[in-house]
C-alpha cells in the first residue's frame, strides 16, 4: 500500500497501472503489486456500488479501516521491513484495530468499532464496513478453513445481517468459484469453508446441490497428494448421478477440465462402489467414458483410481469389482490399440468397426 502519492507519480516512477476500479500498479522490476491507499463508500447493493477515493491525504489507518478482518488490517512501514520480525513490537506495527491480539488469540474478528448508539434501548452499537461487500463472507469462511480460528460474536452478527439483507444474492458464480477454488486447497480443513457457510445459512444459497453429509465422508487432512481439481471432485463423488455433478460445476462456471475430472471421478467411484455383479461390457464402457484409454490415460486413470479409493474406504469391501482389480486391469486395457487386432481385422475393419473390435478385445481381457 502506498500513501502520499498520486497515480501520475507512480507512472512517472516507472510503475504500470493494472487496476480498473482503483489504482493498482506493478513494480517495474519485481512486478509486485502496489496499491494507493484508499477509502470506499458503499453506494449500491452487492459489491459493485462503491465510491472510491484515493489521494495523497488518505492515511494507512484509513485504508486499513476498509479491510475485512482485524488480522488482515495490520501494516508495517516498508523502511522497517528488513529488521521487522514476527514478534510483538508495537512500535513497528500499524495496528489500529487490535489485529495482533486477535491473531495471538486465534480469532476471526471483523474490523469495526463500538460507538454510542442513538437508541435508548442499546447503549452501544458495532459499526463496521464489513457488510459492504458480500465477498467478505466467502473470504472469512476461507480464513476459517485456513487457520481453524473461531469467529467472534461481532463477526457472526455482521455476516448474519448481510444474509438477512439479501447481500448474498448479489454474489455472482465467478466470485463464488474463485473463493471456493482457493478454499479447497486450504491446509487446516477445507470443509470448514462449507461449515462456516452452513452455519450462516449461506451454503444452500450458493451450493444448493451440495449436501455436507455427502462431503463429510472424506478426511481432507489426508489429501495433500491430490490436486485442487481432485479435491473438488471428492465433494461431488456421492452425488446421485453424473448429471448432478455436471450441473454443480456448470452453475459455478467452473473450468471445463475441473468439471470433466469430477464427472469422471463420479463414474469411476460408481464403478468400484457397487455391490452388483458388473458385466465386462459395463466396466469397459465406463472406463472408456472417463478417458482411461486415451493417449494420456496412464496418469489420469491412476489419479482417478486414487480418488475412487478414498471413497471405497467408507463403504463395504465386498464389491464385485474393486479398486485393486481395476488397478491391475488399467495398464493392460490402456495398451490395447490397433496393433492388438489380428492381421485380418487390421486389413478389413474400418471406422467404427475398429472401435467395436477393440471394445470386444478389452471385454475378453476383463472376463
Amino acid at each position: 500500500v502506498v500513501t502520499g502519492a498520486t497515480p501520475q507519480e507512480m507512472l512517472d516512477a516507472g510503475f504500470t497501472q493494472v487496476g480498473a476500479d482503483f489504482p493498482v500498479f506493478l513494480h517495474p522490476d519485481t512486478k509486485d503489486e502496489y496499491a494507493l491507499a484508499r477509502t470506499e463508500r458503499k453506494t449500491a447493493a452487492g459489491y459493485h456500488g462503491f465510491d472510491v477515493r484515493f489521494d495523497p491525504s488518505v492515511t494507512i489507518e484509513e485504508d486499513l479501516s476498509r479491510r475485512d478482518l482485524t488480522i488482515n488490517a495490520m501494516a508495517v512501514a516498508v523502511e522497517d521491513w528488513e529488521t521487522f520480525k514476527f514478534t510483538h513490537d508495537a512500535q513497528l506495527v500499524v495496528d489500529p484495530f487490535g489485529g495482533w491480539s486477535d491473531l495471538l488469540a486465534h480469532r476471526l474478528h471483523v474490523v469495526g468499532e463500538w460507538v454510542d448508539a442513538h437508541s435508548e434501548q442499546e447503549n452501544q452499537t458495532f459499526v463496521s464496513a464489513f457488510a459492504e461487500d458480500p465477498v467478505r463472507i466467502l473470504r472469512t469462511a476461507r480464513f476459517q478453513a485456513r487457520y481453524g480460528f473461531p469467529q467472534t460474536r461481532e463477526t457472526t452478527r455482521a455476516v448474519m445481517e448481510m444474509v438477512n439483507e439479501g447481500e448474498v444474492d448479489a454474489l455472482v458464480p465467478e466470485r463464488v468459484w474463485a473463493e471456493t477454488w482457493k478454499a479447497i486447497d486450504e491446509k487446516n480443513d477445507p470443509l470448514d469453508f462449507f461449515f462456516f457457510l452452513e452455519f450462516h445459512d449461506v451454503r444452500a444459497k450458493l451450493f444448493k446441490r451440495l449436501k455436507l453429509t455427502d462431503a463429510l465422508i472424506f478426511d481432507f487432512d489426508n489429501t495433500e497428494h491430490l490436486s485442487r481439481a481432485q479435491r473438488m471432485a471428492l465433494l461431488t463423488v456421492r452425488f446421485k448421478n453424473d448429471n448432478q455433478v455436471a450441473l454443480f460445476f456448470d452453475e459455478l462456471k467452473a473450468p471445463k477440465d475441473v468439471r470433466d475430472l469430477a464427472v469422471a471421478t463420479h463414474k469411476l467411484a460408481t464403478l468400484v462402489n457397487t455391490d452388483k455383479e458388473l458385466d465386462a461390457g459395463t466396466v469397459v464402457d465406463t472406463l472408456q467414458a472417463v478417458g482411461a484409454f486415451s493417449n494420456d490415460a496412464s496418469k489420469a486413470a491412476q489419479d482417478l483410481v486414487v480418488a475412487g479409493r478414498m471413497h471405497t474406504d467408507f463403504v463395504a469391501k465386498s464389491h464385485a469389482f474393486n479398486v485393486e482389480r481395476l488397478q491391475a486391469l488399467l495398464p493392460k486395457l490402456a495398451h490395447v490399440n490397433f496393433a492388438s487386432l489380428t492381421d485380418e481385422q487390421q486389413a478389413t475393419l474400418k471406422g467404427a468397426e475398429v472401435g467395436a473390435a477393440l471394445r470386444d478385445l478389452r471385454i475378453k481381457m476383463v472376463n
